[in-house]
C-alpha cells in the first residue's frame, strides 16, 4: 500500500513541478492524519485491555467465603451424586449434565476411546451409548467418590477434586447454569 503510495507521489512530483510543494504538503498532512488515526486506535485498544484485565481480576476474586460456600455446596451435590449412582438411577443422573457433556459423551469418537480399557476389554463390554457409558464407567468409578478441593476457573465455572494417596484427581468439571451446577465435559 505504502509503495503504490510512493511512486503515486513521485509521479505526481514529476508530472506538475510547480505543483510539487503543494503535493507534497498533502502527502504529509495525509501521513499525520493516519498516524493520528492509529495512535488514538492503540490508545483506544490499549484502555479496553486495561478494562477487561480489570474486569477478569475482579471477577476472578474469590474470597474465602464464597469459596466455603461453593465447597459445601458442590460436596452435597456431588453426595447427591454418588447416591444417584449408587441406585443406577441413569434418568436422575442426565438431569445433572448439561447438554455439552451429553453431546461430547454420545460422539463415536469419544466412546471410540474406551475401547482400550482393560477392565472393559476383560469382560467383553463395548461403550455403545451414554447409556453403556453410565452403566459400565460412571456406576463403578464415580459411585462413592469424596470431594477435597475446588479450583475456580471462573465465576461460573469449578474443577471438583478429590485427593488419593497426595495425588489430586479431578472429578468433575462443573458449570454453573441458572444457579445449579451441572457436570459439563472438559
Amino acid at each position: 500500500m505504502r509503495t503504490i503510495f510512493l511512486i503515486l507521489i513521485i509521479i505526481l512530483i514529476y508530472a506538475c513541478n510547480t505543483q510539487e510543494d503543494v503535493v507534497l504538503e498533502n502527502v504529509t498532512i495525509e501521513h499525520q492524519e493516519e498516524n493520528t488515526v492509529l495512535e488514538s486506535q492503540e490508545t483506544e485498544l490499549a484502555d479496553e485491555n486495561t478494562s477487561q484485565e480489570e474486569q477478569i481480576s475482579e471477577e476472578f476474586v474469590i474470597t474465602e467465603e464464597i469459596y466455603k460456600e461453593t465447597f459445601s455446596n458442590i460436596n452435597s451435590i456431588i453426595t447427591e451424586l454418588n447416591s444417584i449412582i449408587q441406585r443406577k438411577d441413569y434418568d436422575a443422573w442426565l438431569t445433572y449434565l448439561t447438554e455439552n457433556y451429553i453431546i461430547e459423551t454420545t460422539r463415536p469418537s469419544y466412546l471410540e476411546k474406551w475401547e482400550n480399557d482393560i477392565n472393559l476389554q476383560e469382560k467383553n463390554i463395548v461403550i455403545q451409548s451414554l447409556r453403556d457409558y453410565f452403566d459400565y464407567l460412571v456406576v463403578p468409578r464415580r459411585s462413592n467418590v469424596q470431594l477435597d478441593e475446588i479450583e475456580f476457573i471462573d465465576k461460573d465455572r469449578v474443577y471438583a477434586y478429590t485427593v488419593i494417596n497426595g495425588v489430586q484427581y479431578l472429578l468433575y468439571n462443573l458449570l454453573r447454569i441458572e444457579n445449579n451446577w451441572k457436570i459439563d465435559f472438559y
